[in-house]
């Protein structure tokens, strides 16, 4: 009943603790579910039916199909980026884990800003934050607030692109790392649009050397070309050589995917000879760049190095070169290509320069109705980037809203569960009570019986200091040893005769005090006390050839201690037996109830020390230091003990006292249940009661 009474309050301070602080964790998920369920459904794993017929063949596992979309979009493969993403969305199942449903939702994002798709871009950048704040994982958000940042720079909100860049920035610096390059790159082309020239050149060079303490190399020449363009646009023409020079070396120390780079650095160079009316320096960087293109094997030449080489051909007065040249640009460019623009404004020129007056109005009307078009698809995207943000404000609110429905309810049954719970621990309580002063009562008087037995057991305990004392009295040379064999107390002339100190003989085990071959002959001795049988045991002394016998005693006192008194042989043969402390009593113990009687209390000692601590009989006699333990056959053995178990193996002479003490030790050290404990009260009581009737104590 405690156990329930405990278990019900727990459980109802628990659930008011959840409610309480559970809407805080609810308002992210919310959030999340609020933003990702607002887009479109592709999000989500489509139907098997709609499914591209190449997701299962080779079987591959989301992993590999969200690393072959990434790889495809760095390529520039964009169809077989979005067939992989399908795939991945298939192979993750109905109930994706939150690292899928994240990276699902960065891809979707990015390959749309690679497609010029920047308005629904940004949705799918925001589920992937929220996915990310959900499940704690700052790395994840950071990147995402970095994307966003750049995608709505790209829609000319330079405001709310800062606002997430520095967000990003702040979740780094909260985890104890630096911003990257990219956050220091994206930072200073805000900068640069809102007109901050100082500041985004500044931030320009933070970038360059973010990224070259992690040697990117093809990140750093992109810094530094950025950094060359922005110096053109100035006019700053020798500062923009130097960066361009940068680009080159940079592009020449890395592998092909720099290529695309040092074109373009050679067509800014171009660009500045043409500015500086240098022809010869335009056609050396030209050539040089046409020599690299076709010494690479599938390479194409950017639109920016067609672009200066045909400025160059039409100022060489080679106007069909650069027709040739700008058309095959214009057949390499997709139809919804952002360059397409540029080329048919370049065309229009050569076309002019060749006489082609009504073509050279065609292209440029081309190029005015592009620019155009695309203006207009970036009002667009901006009103459509705008009303989407509305929409998701709108499905996080709503989402919120029944989020916090559900908590208003699970509070108000956490509270009717502590009410509950407060009456029912009301109504226990004087029963609870009540059951903790009876177990302090059984405890109270569980400590008095084990005092009062240990009492008992000390009581049949030789006294030490007067064993001593005896001892040391006496002319001859006399040791006393435990059940277990170890000296418990001997005289001065013991202790000369070994040698030895007193105070070092005590503890040690008296058979290693013997010469090796006496002692098998002692421990034989030892066993056959319990018979009455009295053997001498004679040994050589190795120091001064002397023979000695150790004559023990078949009385045992207290602990079970037996005399030994040794003696010189030729004064053995004459000499009586030891005597006995005075204290010592003679124990009779012919009749067979007594015997019987104290063969049940071992056996009900035995049964209960094995039963309450998992212990055998020889570890009950070796921790109560009252039977002696010998090693048989490589076996460790309790002989003495194993004969008070049995009728058929009771020694002649019992030792009644180390049966007591050993019911005692039991019931003093040992965790019994009430049923155990009294049955061996009563054995005990019965022994006591044929000593008091026989006056044996």
């Amino acid at each position: 009943m405690l156990i329930a009474l405990d278990s019900l309050l727990r459980a109802a301070a628990i659930a008011l603790l959840c409610a309480i602080g559970f809407g805080v964790s609810r308002d992210a998920r919310a959030d999340a579910a609020g933003v990702c369920a607002a887009l479109e459904p592709s999000l989500r794993a489509p139907s098997s039916s709609g499914a591209p017929g190449d997701c299962a063949s080779p079987a591959r596992g989301v992993e590999r199909w969200l690393s072959e979309a990434e790889t495809s979009m760095k390529r520039a493969r964009y169809p077989a980026a979005k067939r992989a993403l399908e795939c991945a969305a298939r192979s993750a199942g109905r109930m994706p884990t939150a690292n899928v449903r994240y990276d699902l939702a960065r891809l979707r994002g990015i390959l749309a800003y690679r497609t010029e798709r920047i308005d629904r871009a940004l949705p799918f950048y925001e589920c992937a934050a929220q996915i990310a704040r959900s499940s704690g994982d700052r790395e994840g958000l950071a990147k995402m607030r970095n994307n966003s940042a750049i995608a709505w720079h790209r829609l000319g909100q330079s405001g709310r692109a800062l606002a997430h860049l520095r967000e990003s920035m702040r979740l780094r610096e909260a985890m104890g790392r630096e911003p990257t390059g990219a956050n220091w790159m994206n930072l200073a082309d805000i900068h640069d649009a809102l007109g901050e020239t100082d500041r985004a050149m500044a931030y320009y060079e933070s970038s360059f050397r973010a990224y070259a303490r992690a040697r990117e190399i093809a990140d750093m020449a992109h810094v530094r070309q950025t950094m060359a363009t922005r110096a053109l646009q100035r006019g700053d023409l020798a500062q923009a050589r130097r960066w361009l020079d940068d680009v080159v070396s940079l592009a020449k120390r890395g592998d092909a995917t720099l290529a695309p780079f040092r074109l373009r650095a050679y067509a800014a160079l171009a660009d500045l000879a043409l500015r500086e009316d240098d022809l010869a320096a335009a056609r050396r960087w030209i050539d040089e760049g046409q020599a690299f293109v076709s010494a690479s094997d599938g390479l194409r030449a950017p639109v920016d190095f067609s672009l200066q080489a045909a400025r160059l051909e039409i100022r060489e007065r080679d106007a069909d070169a650069a027709l040739r040249r700008l058309n095959d640009a214009l057949a390499a460019l997709p139809s919804d290509d952002a360059d397409r623009a540029r080329v048919f404004d370049a065309l229009s020129h050569a076309q002019q320069a060749a006489g082609d007056l009504d073509g050279a109005l065609r292209s440029a009307r081309a190029a005015q109705e592009l620019d155009r078009a695309r203006d207009a698809m970036r009002r667009n995207a901006q009103t459509a980037a705008i009303r989407q943000g509305v929409a998701i404000d709108r499905a996080v609110a709503e989402a919120r809203a029944r989020e916090r429905l559900g908590d208003r309810r699970l509070r108000a049954f956490a509270i009717l569960a502590v009410v509950v719970a407060a009456l029912t621990a009301a109504a226990i309580l004087r029963a609870r009570w009540r059951a903790r002063l009876r177990e302090v009562e059984q405890h109270a008087r569980h400590q008095e019986e084990v005092a009062r037995y240990r009492r008992l057991a000390d009581e049949l305990r030789v006294d030490r200091a007067v064993l001593e004392a005896s001892l040391d009295s006496r002319d001859d040379a006399v040791c006393v040893i435990d059940g277990c064999g170890q000296i418990v107390a001997a005289n001065r002339r013991a202790a000369a005769l070994f040698d030895a100190e007193v105070a070092d003989l005590v503890g040690v085990a008296f058979v290693e005090r013997l010469p090796e071959d006496a002692r098998p002959t002692f421990v034989a001795a030892l066993e056959r006390l319990d018979d009455g049988i009295v053997e001498r045991v004679a040994y050589r002394r190795e120091c001064d050839d002397t023979t000695w016998c150790v004559e023990p005693s078949d009385r045992r006192y207290g602990d079970g201690a037996i005399f030994l008194r040794l003696a010189p042989a030729v004064a053995n043969s004459a000499q009586p037996p030891a005597v006995d402390p005075p204290e010592a009593r003679h124990v009779r113990d012919s009749r067979e109830g007594f015997h019987a009687a104290l063969v049940e209390l071992m056996l009900s000692a035995v049964d209960a020390w094995e039963r309450s601590t998992g212990l055998n009989r020889l570890e009950l006699a070796e921790r109560s230091r009252i039977w002696r333990v010998s090693i048989d056959d490589g076996r460790l053995r309790a002989r003495t003990m194993d004969r008070y178990l049995s009728l058929s193996k009771f020694p002649q002479n019992p030792h009644w006292r180390d049966v007591l003490r050993t019911a005692y030790y039991v019931l003093a050290q040992c965790p019994l249940d009430e049923h155990a404990r009294a049955e061996l009260q009563r054995r005990v009581e019965a022994v006591l009661g044929y000593t008091r009737r026989d006056a044996m104590v």
